[in-house]
């Protein structure tokens, strides 16, 4: 089977399967590789990982930070 459906509280959802270049696939794999050697420095609980996040500026918004190169 090359897709699969869902049903949410949202709605109904149907996800295709596409075809990946081969570089993406080896990303994939890279990362898998070096995340597994990381060690855990901080636990945060759910509730407060979801306040930080919703403090983070959305995309498309303008934001006052400088970047330089």
């Amino acid at each position: 089977m090359d897709w699969s459906e869902a049903t949410t509280l949202d709605g109904w959802f149907l996800e295709k399967e596409v075809p990946l270049p081969e570089r993406r696939l080896r990303g994939f794999a890279e990362v898998q590789v070096i995340a597994a050697g990381f060690a855990l420095r901080a636990e945060v609980p759910a509730a407060e990982a979801t306040a930080f996040l919703r403090t983070l500026s959305l995309p498309g918004t303008r934001s006052n930070a400088r970047t330089t190169r």
